[in-house]
């Protein structure tokens, strides 16, 4: 049987500060956040790894020289080297939330900025609980009135992560419901609760919080929800410094120009010829993509083992880039070392995480068709 949970525990629990920490948690990546999703959208900070400092070093000059907007002569040459040197392996490819192509769906409604709103308004008004909290531990009841005013606040912030969870979990379009189980994904990889388990407790303790203005019993904790230990994996995300905050700012793009295959014999006409097949098919795929939802189980069978070709696909056009002596451009290297750092990610990683993704919409599909 579910013991009670007591008041003190209630607000201890510092709701809001629960929010503007877990609910930006991922990943991404994005960002996985959307325009961005799980990785581009958040700006991580994480202490790289041996694993992910050695596969990310070689793009470190790059990022440096683009944002400065400043390419002297010696790092010109520095970045010719790194180029030559980087394994294709070490790069992000262009799928999942790092796709540059984007439904319109998820253009139109910019899913990064409706998060980063809410953490926004979250922080701001996490001043307020804290003071109740600080109350109670005290031992001091506060005034009723405030405690409404700042739960109708919890549960404005709560409703609002839940219409847009919502809205991206049932949308007919693929990349949102992508978008949804990456940051799923996203939250089991960092062991952290996932943003749905972040949007019941909230909505929850906006619900007690209520409750106690008007002296009525707490209402039932949400199924699957520990307040325990939603508290203890966000203290050990700080701990980790695996906290991050939202950054829609980083812009996707694609390894290579049309310039990067001039002059460069008949083997980079032919990667070429196939560069420019794979991206009409992945731009094709997305557009079909937007009545996913729509489509009957041997349809979404389909579409999924089309989604599903698309790593491998990149990963061998651009080994034969390389073998053909063109090289990822350099505002493609510099994104691809600024969203694998701040996913905390190799490039390997980052891509066994899309794939997770691909298989959790398959297996549902399987339920489809089983039904």
């Amino acid at each position: 049987m579910r013991q009670p949970f007591r008041t003190e525990s209630f607000l201890n629990t510092g709701a809001l500060r629960v929010v503007s920490l877990l609910a930006a948690v991922v990943v991404g990546c994005l960002g996985l956040i959307v325009t961005t999703f799980i990785c581009p959208c958040m700006d991580f900070h994480l202490p790289l790894g041996t694993a992910n400092a050695a596969s990310l070093r070689a793009h470190r000059l790059t990022a440096r020289a683009i944002e400065a907007e400043v390419v002297e002569t010696k790092n010109t040459a520095e970045v010719v080297e790194t180029q030559n040197t980087v394994s294709v392996k070490d790069l992000l490819l262009p799928i999942g939330p790092s796709c540059p192509f984007r439904s319109s769906i998820m253009e139109g409604r910019g899913i990064d900025t409706e998060l980063a709103s809410i953490m926004a308004q979250a922080t701001a008004q996490s001043g307020n609980f804290e003071q109740l909290a600080a109350q109670f531990s005290a031992g001091v009841s506060p005034d009723p009135s405030k405690v409404r005013a700042v739960a109708d606040g919890m549960r404005y912030q709560g409703s609002a992560l839940k219409e847009m969870l919502d809205g991206v979990e049932h949308s007919k379009d693929f990349q949102a419901i992508e978008t949804y189980y990456t940051l799923e994904a996203s939250a089991r990889k960092n062991n952290v609760p996932s943003f749905r388990t972040v949007e019941r407790f909230v909505n929850w303790q906006g619900d007690g919080l209520v409750a106690f203005s008007q002296g009525l019993p707490l209402p039932p904790l949400p199924f699957g929800v520990d307040p325990v230990a939603l508290q203890s994996s966000v203290q050990d995300a700080r701990a980790q410094n695996r906290v991050h905050n939202l950054n829609p700012n980083l812009v996707r793009e694609l390894p290579y120009h049309d310039a990067d295959f001039e002059g460069k014999g008949l083997a980079a006409d032919e990667v070429k010829a196939v560069y420019e097949k794979l991206i009409h098919d992945q731009k094709d795929l997305v557009g079909l993509g937007e009545t996913y939802g729509d489509f009957d189980p041997a349809g979404k069978d389909y579409y999924l083992t089309q989604i599903e070709q698309l790593p491998g696909r990149w990963e061998k056009l651009m080994k034969k880039a390389q073998k053909a002596g063109i090289n990822p451009n350099p505002r493609f290297m510099s994104y691809s070392y600024e969203y694998l750092q701040r996913a905390g990610l190799t490039a390997r990683q980052f891509t066994s995480l899309v794939k997770d993704v691909y298989w959790e919409l398959r297996k549902q599909v399987e339920v489809e068709k089983a039904m």
